[in-house]
Parts: structure tokens; sequence; C-alpha cells
């Protein structure tokens, strides 16, 4: 099977949680044999463009992503939109791959360009696949709904979500295949488009495994929260959780560590928040930090999808707290295994009622440790990718 796939960024050496969830994909597939050619953009700005036979990594655009209000295009797409990525794309379609897959909602500006060129060939096209990352469309309003900056950077915002819905719409229509990341977002696409073949494919794990059991009284009284904060609803977030933890964490002397890519200028911005909070950014080995902590937080009330962080907490014993709606995907028992809560304000009482229970924060590392073991694998998720292709393209054989 010859796969054409297209990313928003290069996913190699992921720093995120999508870029995790893009080159676990990728790399199992290598692995079962999937003969793969990925085109993304260069993560790096002024990087240049390097090609082989497996992958076209293409320089940004040098357009400043604001231009983007300019444009019919999300500020997600403007950076990937470049003459440079459209040859790459015309110049791989001329090797005829069987299956298309468009990763994450922002490759959607590539659409037209395919479509024109089977068009213009007089060819059929290949088999088209959307990989969802969140249910775009109901995201980014609310994000957008709770974004509390200044009423300018609101419109923007707002503006921004209403063209990234719109491009995720118009993507989902085209394709043939639609992959979410939980059975929550699975089941809003198949509401509106049930015509379509449809998968959920949750994400692996291939990370640091640490034994749970370790938290003891020499444990510092940490709560870390690990991820990239270069998105809007990420910040918002986390700025609530801050706001709605600050007198309680200071009263109980507990210090909030922050460990992810971020603008300086954002760190600075939450540090000013709080004196419990310690804004480190980006680590290359945040496990150290990690094994040093009582409590993983994910604290997110904006944002859907699966939290891919969360597996880094469970697999390196470390007992995770979570708004509820962050869950999703994971078997695990809210109440027993896990310190889940519906708002901020509740999660942080919740986390103070439970930073000195060593016994129990023990607990439930051990269980939830124990009730992911053996479910989180890449080589299933990309079989079961692969079969589910594999009848979408003959099902669409036998119509013809």
């Amino acid at each position: 099977m010859k796969i054409l796939w297209l990313s928003r960024w290069d996913s190699r050496n992921p720093t995120d949680g999508q870029l995790v969830y893009s080159e676990g994909l990728i790399s199992s597939l290598e692995h079962l044999g999937a003969d793969i050619h990925v085109i993304a953009t260069a993560r790096t700005a002024g990087a240049p463009m390097t090609s082989s036979s497996s992958r076209t990594i293409v320089a940004p655009s040098v357009w400043p992503r604001a231009f983007s209000l300019m444009t019919n295009i999300s500020s997600d797409s403007f950076k990937q939109r470049s003459t440079a990525f459209r040859e790459s794309i015309e110049s791989a379609l001329t090797d005829r791959p069987d299956v298309i897959i468009f990763d994450y909602y922002a490759t959607g500006w590539m659409l037209e360009h395919i479509q024109d060129f089977y068009e213009r060939m007089g060819k059929d096209r290949p088999f088209l696949v959307y990989l969802s990352h969140n249910h775009e469309a109901s995201l980014r309003p609310k994000v957008a709904q709770g974004y509390s900056g200044n009423a300018l950077k609101k419109w923007a915002v707002r503006h921004d979500a209403e063209k990234a819905a719109a491009m995720e719409n118009q993507l989902v229509a085209a394709c043939d295949l639609i992959c979410a990341i939980t059975d929550q977002d699975s089941a809003q696409y198949q509401r509106d488009f049930p015509d379509k073949f449809h998968l959920t494919i949750l994400p692996g794990y291939t990370g640091s495994v640490r034994e749970p059991g370790h938290i003891s009284e020499s444990t510092p009284r940490r709560v870390i929260m690990m991820g990239s904060l270069l998105w809007i609803a990420k910040q918002e977030s986390i700025r609530r959780f801050i706001l709605a933890a600050r007198q309680g964490f200071e009263d109980a002397n507990i210090e909030f560590l922050v460990l992810g890519r971020a603008e300086p200028d954002f760190l600075q911005s939450i540090e000013a928040l709080s004196p419990s909070v310690r804004a480190v950014g980006f680590v290359d080995d945040p496990l150290p930090f990690l094994h040093a902590s009582r409590i993983g937080l994910m604290p997110d009330e904006l944002g859907g999808g699966f939290k891919l962080r969360i597996m880094d907490y469970i697999f390196n014993g470390v007992p995770v707290a979570a708004i509820r709606s962050q869950a999703e995907g994971l078997p695990l028992n809210g109440t027993s295994d896990m310190l889940t809560a519906d708002g901020a304000t509740e999660l942080a009482q919740a986390i103070i009622a439970n930073i000195d229970d060593i016994g129990r924060l023990n607990e439930m590392a051990t269980q939830a440790q124990a009730k992911c073991s053996g479910k989180f694998d890449w080589e299933n998720r990309s079989k079961m990718l692969v079969k589910t292709i594999e009848m979408g393209i003959s099902s669409a054989s036998g119509r013809s």
C-alpha cells in the first residue's frame, strides 16, 4: 500500500502530543511495511528543504501568522501554505499513491490542489483519509468563546475559529475515512457525516516506564504539568487553574511546576500570578522533574481530544489529576484511579486534600498503570488503520 502522508509539521523527535501521535502512527505503519511518503513543514524557521525517499520537509512560510487574517485559511494552516509545499505535493501525486492521509485539520488547504490535480489528469483520486486530533468544528468555537484577551484579539480568535471549523468540515466532506482520537469525537463526526467510514484510533505509548509506589514523605510537595503551551486554549486553561488554586496552594505550600514549550513572556506572566508557580518551560529531559513530583496535572477546561501527556504520568508512576473531560479514552475510574473534577476550583481542592495522603497517591498510580498496561500499542493501532483502509478501498471498488 502506497501512502502519501500530509502533515502540518515534521513529527520526528516530537515535542508535543500532536507530534507524538503523528510520529507514532507513521513509524508503526513503516514498521508494518507500508510504503509511506511524508510531506511536512520544518518546525524551525529558516530550515532548508530536505528530501528523501520517505520524507520531504519544506521550509515554513516567511509570512507572519497574523497575515492569515487577510486570507480565507486559518492561522494554523498559514505557515504551511507555500509554493514549495504545493510543488512537493504535485510531485508526490505523480507517484500514484493508493491513499492520501490528511494529518490534522490544518492540512485542509491542500485539498483543493489535490482535487485540481486529478481533475487535470482525468484520473480517479486515491482513497482519502482525515486523521483528526480534535473535533475542531465544535472545539474551536468553544475555545474562542472562552478566550479572555482584549476585544481585538478576541475577535481575531473567533474569526480564526470560524475558518478552522469551515476547513475541517470541507475536509471531512471530501474524505472517505474519518479517524478520530476518541470515541466522543468520532460520535460527532458520525452524526454529521454518517455516510463515511469511521474509526477511533487511540494513541499508543512507547515512552519511559517506571514502576509506581515511589512517592514518599521525602518527595517534594509538587504538582507538575507537562506539555506545549503555545496554543491559546492551553494558555487559558492554565491561567484559570492557577487563579483557582492560588490561595489554596500558597496556604498548603504546594509547588506548581510547569514544563513545556512556551513563549518566555507567557511563562513570566503565569509565574507572576502566584508565588507557587515555577514555570521552567522546555527541558530536554523532563523525567527527573516528573519523578520528583507527587501529582501530574491536566487542567484543560478548554480543549478536547486525547491528552497524550497523561500517559507519561501514568507510565512513570505519578498519579493523575485532571478535568474530567480530559480523561476520555482512558480505561480508568475517575474516582479511585485518579483525581477528577468538572472545574479548576474543585480540582485544586481535590489536589490539596490528597497531596499528603502518600498511601492513596501510590495506590492510584499503581491502579492506573496496571489498567493501562498493554492497552496502548502503536502497532495494533496501525494494523486497525490499514485494515479499515483496505475495507474502504474494497467497498469503493465494489460500487464502481
